[in-house]
């Protein structure tokens, strides 16, 4: 076997070795997941990773950080927790409450989902973040998340009377969800604590 044989037989083997190193972390890295003040998020479709960075579907963290979202023509505008955000698909260029700032990777589509970066709109909108690269956990506190957009836990709610009209207010405590929160799934649990409410008989 001559020399310029051998070389690139070593060549080849070198690359194989590389390609294979790099492709073994990426199939045993798993799933992200996203934590919301200790709470993990069921985002579907699932986060992803481009360029390093952490993508979530476009109403999931949106709507979970208490923001409300217009999507059109590939412009993504949201209000909430005192801010607003405009995003273009395929653009790194945004406006955060008026300012222009630059996004490391553009948001995009996969399929019929829109992905956002997850760490820029969350700052964006208020919130921390940390990521747990061990352990693949992005962590996100924001405090108050539905105190912008819903009432205190403690409601009073007058019922109708009934006969002779005595009655007295009915008190709902610890209502989840919130109302006008965001839930996901098919079968929600919705749970309350009432206190008072007699009727007169």
């Amino acid at each position: 076997m001559n020399p310029p044989t051998t070389q690139r037989l070593a060549a080849l083997g070198a690359t194989a070795l590389l390609l294979s190193a790099l492709a073994v972390p990426a199939l045993a890295a798993g799933p992200v997941t996203v934590q919301l003040n200790g709470n993990t998020l069921n985002l579907n479709p699932a986060p992803t990773e481009r360029a390093g960075r952490v993508f979530v579907p476009l109403r999931g963290v949106f709507e979970n950080l208490g923001a409300s979202v217009v999507y059109q023509g590939g412009v993504i505008n949201a209000t909430g927790r005192g801010h607003t955000v405009s995003l273009r698909i395929g653009s790194q260029t945004a406006t955060v409450d008026g300012q222009q700032q630059t996004v490391d990777v553009a948001p995009f589509i996969i399929g019929a989902s829109t992905y956002v970066p997850l760490r820029f709109v969350s700052q964006a909108l208020g919130a921390t973040v940390n990521y747990d690269g061990a352990n693949r956990v992005v962590a996100l506190s924001a405090g108050g998340v539905n105190a912008a957009q819903n009432p205190p836990p403690n409601q009073t709610i007058t019922p109708t009377p009934q006969n002779n009209g005595n009655t007295s207010p009915v008190n709902i405590t610890n209502l989840l969800p919130r109302r006008n929160a965001t839930i996901q799934g098919n079968r929600p649990t919705i749970q309350a604590t009432f206190s008072g409410g007699t009727a007169g008989v």
